[in-house]
């Protein structure tokens, strides 16, 4: 007999399944803490499917991520995504050696500049 895939099962037939074996789970003998976490599991899984999605707040003021402007009324959840890639963007390692390599030449052109004897010194 052939059993439908993961992604063919119908909603309701996984949360049923789900939750008979957390109950299974339930009546066995478990240590406090994963029974708790079973009891918060199966709250979880008796929550209704059509829960309005949690929504990001816009915003009221402009704001900068780096280069880009976002204008009152984006999303700010559009505005951490852009944080995020540039912090992503701003950790890979040629980015890294290349902030290095310029405050090395920095360090020396300060190093330079007051190490040598200013005019008329002699």
């Amino acid at each position: 007999m052939d059993q439908p895939s993961n992604d063919q099962m119908p909603a309701a037939g996984w949360r049923a399944d789900a939750l008979g074996a957390v109950a299974h789970l339930e009546r066995q003998n478990v240590p406090p803490g994963v029974a708790a976490a079973l009891r918060i599991l199966a709250a979880a899984l008796a929550a209704p499917d059509d829960l309005p999605a949690q929504t990001w707040p816009v915003l009221t003021e402009r704001a900068q991520v780096h280069g880009t402007v976002f204008e009152p009324g984006t999303s700010t959840k559009a505005l951490v995504d852009e944080a995020i890639r540039y912090y992503e963007f701003e950790q890979q390692p040629p980015r890294v050696a290349s902030r290095a390599s310029v405050l090395n030449r920095f360090g020396a052109q300060v190093g330079a500049l007051t190490s040598s004897k200013p005019e008329g010194e002699d």
